[in-house]
């Protein structure tokens, strides 16, 4: 993590430098497109951000950080010092979050949005093997759509936000055949998807601004969720990592260090998916309140031998917990 002055203002950068012999697929502004890239930027900028140039600003902190040769930027108001780092078997994604602002892709025409408050999701995905530029092309729309997934499953009523940013690394090893597919079902794309979503869950979860509008899904409108204080959000934050593969562990965000000597951009431990998280951001958006560990069917004491079924209770039962009414 790297740090500046800006207009008074001390912030935050995210530096990955993977080095030569990579290539990168990017919406950045600064290094968009496809191509050889050596290095990737996230930088934080003031909430009230008015330059015009933003390439140009990429280009000077990429400059004053020492960075040399093609790379790629991005600019975010959200903040960097909570990037998430997630993996899975060997495909890593480091994603900052920030969703002040959730939006649906297919808004109806001539409609502005109510609120133009800065909220950008930036998402860096690696993977160690290469990729065609097909396969490049399959990985920006795998990471988008596992995004989405975690935006939703969050609470949030949007597919993201209207400034969100994807990255994704491979490295270039010529002579090596390059995988051709990274769609959710290939290989390498499920694993996008697994650690995309992961990481997003994460952020969106921890990340819960006041006066949220009560979200509209599947005929339903849920409750917004309580204003998570910052011992509240890291508790949230636990709670969505602690649900891996039907084993009850938690994880632990790592900062992103690189690509090189195994640090990578991902953290160990288990992952986000299954039926557990769900379950999670079920009971939050049902209940107000945060889980550490829900019961559904494929959690189970840490000291168990074998997995035993456990039914969660009825809605009922949750909202008379809670000191709430079902509604007709």
């Amino acid at each position: 993590m790297h740090w500046r002055v800006e207009d008074g203002i001390r912030l935050p950068m995210a530096c990955l430098r993977p080095g030569p012999g990579y290539r990168m697929i990017s919406s950045g502004v600064l290094g968009g497109g496809i191509g050889p890239r050596e290095w990737v930027l996230n930088a934080q900028v003031p909430g009230q951000y008015a330059r015009t140039d933003p390439a140009r600003h990429l280009t000077e902190l990429a400059a004053g950080l020492g960075l040399t040769g093609p790379g790629t930027g991005m600019l975010t108001a959200a903040r960097v010092t909570d990037l998430v780092t997630r993996a899975d078997e060997g495909a890593e994604a480091a994603v900052t979050t920030g969703l002040r602002v959730p939006t649906w892709a297919a808004a109806a025409a001539g409609v502005a949005d109510l609120d133009l408050a800065p909220g950008t999701i930036n998402i860096i995905v690696a993977v160690p093997v290469p990729l065609t530029d097909a396969a490049l092309v399959n990985a920006v729309i795998t990471a988008t759509e596992a995004k989405t997934q975690a935006v939703l499953d969050a609470g949030f009523a949007g597919t993201g936000t209207a400034t969100d940013a994807v990255c994704v690394a491979a490295p270039a090893s010529p002579g090596t055949a390059a995988e051709d597919f990274a769609g959710p079902r290939s290989a390498w794309g499920a694993r996008i998807a697994r650690a995309v979503y992961a990481a997003v869950l994460a952020g969106a979860t921890g990340y819960r601004p006041s006066r949220l509008p009560a979200v509209a899904h599947g005929g339903t409108t849920v409750p917004p969720a309580p204003v998570l204080t910052t011992t509240r959000a890291a508790g949230h934050a636990r709670a969505a990592g602690a649900v891996g593969r039907g084993r009850g562990r938690g994880v632990r965000d790592r900062r992103a260090g690189g690509f090189r000597s195994g640090a990578g951009l991902g953290g160990a431990g288990g992952l986000l998916t299954g039926p557990g998280t769900a379950a999670q951001a079920g009971i939050c958006n049902l209940t107000g309140r945060v889980a550490e560990c829900p019961l559904d069917e494929v959690n189970r004491p840490r000291a168990a031998a074998d997995p035993q079924l456990r039914v969660p209770p009825p809605a009922r039962e949750l909202l008379r917990a809670s000191g709430r009414t079902l509604r007709a």
